[in-house]
């Protein structure tokens, strides 16, 4: 009788290693990095797509090199509104790409969902035909909206429309193609 008893424990034992394993291997799936091949998922943690674009909540953000505040700071971003690329998600923490390449880990609380762009070189910003402001590299504006070729943006107190190769935060398959570090 105790050979029937030990070949049922056995199999239980095996049931629930393969089910742990196959929630291990599910899980890292799901929160493993979102390259341009991969695509777009929905996030288990937040429910929302990964990759995609945030903007940071405040003045003074830290980019850690893990997904706890154990881990040291590496970046510490000081301009609001910087947009970064989330590529990966747990619990509370994001890890993000920003508009330099550079790749941390974000509280998710110490980020926005508003929309912005920064500008990758000097552009001309445009109502119509006419030039209504110029705005330098590095300038944070909001994004309103993006069609081909051109995106509406504000900033300070200008909205008009800028070429959408001048702006990087709405395209998520771009590769960061410029080195400005004016922010860190």
């Amino acid at each position: 009788m105790e050979w029937p008893l030990l070949s049922r424990l056995l199999m239980v034992f095996r049931f629930l290693l393969s089910l742990i394993v196959g929630c291990f291997l599910l899980s890292f799936t799901l929160s493993s990095s979102s390259d341009d091949e991969e695509g777009i998922i929905i996030s288990p943690f937040s429910g929302k797509p990964v990759p995609r674009f945030e903007s940071l909540r405040y003045s003074t953000v830290n980019g850690r090199n893990g997904p706890s505040q154990r881990h040291p700071v590496v970046w510490r971003y000081q301009k609001k509104g910087l947009p970064v690329l989330i590529i990966k998600e747990s619990h509370d923490w994001r890890r993000v790409r920003d508009p330099f390449g550079d790749e941390v880990w974000i509280r998710n609380t110490q980020l926005s969902t508003t929309n912005h762009v920064i500008l990758k070189r000097t552009s001309e910003l445009r109502e119509g035909n006419s030039i209504i402001a110029i705005l330098e590299q590095g300038v944070v504006a909001e994004l309103h909206e993006c069609g081909v070729g051109w995106c509406e943006i504000s900033a300070d107190r200008f909205r008009g429309v800028v070429l959408a190769d001048d702006v990087w935060g709405w395209d998520l398959f771009e590769k960061p193609k410029f080195r400005l570090r004016i922010y860190r």
